[in-house]
């Protein structure tokens, strides 16, 4: 995602999950994709989306942005040897999403 964005310096994406007393998850830019996964093992295509949010505060020039986000994933019930077990229902996961991004500075 660094090369995406040339103006900006450092991203830290820090994330918790509500409900839950999992420790806090922090990604840095070179750690970041397009999606953060959901912390469910049983979640299936699970996560949210994180480039759109940065690209919005890259065109913004902001710096810190909260957020709250749900999982687009289905939980599945464990399934038979390698095959996935069937849907339970939409994950119903909700993150609440700090975001942090430090801007180059050019001298001018």
């Amino acid at each position: 995602m660094a090369r995406a964005f040339p103006t900006v310096a450092s991203i830290a994406v820090r994330v918790t999950q509500l409900g839950s007393d999992s420790p806090e998850r922090v990604f840095r830019t070179g750690e970041l994709g397009a999606t953060i996964d959901c912390t469910d093992p049983l979640c299936d295509g699970g996560g949210f989306h994180i480039r759109g949010l940065v690209e919005e505060m890259v065109r913004k020039r902001e710096k810190t942005r909260e957020e709250m986000a749900t999982c687009l994933g289905n939980e599945r019930l464990p399934g038979r040897g390698k095959r996935p077990g069937r849907v339970r229902g939409h994950c119903t996961r909700i993150y609440r999403v700090r975001i942090d991004v430090k801007y180059r500075s050019y001298p001018g």
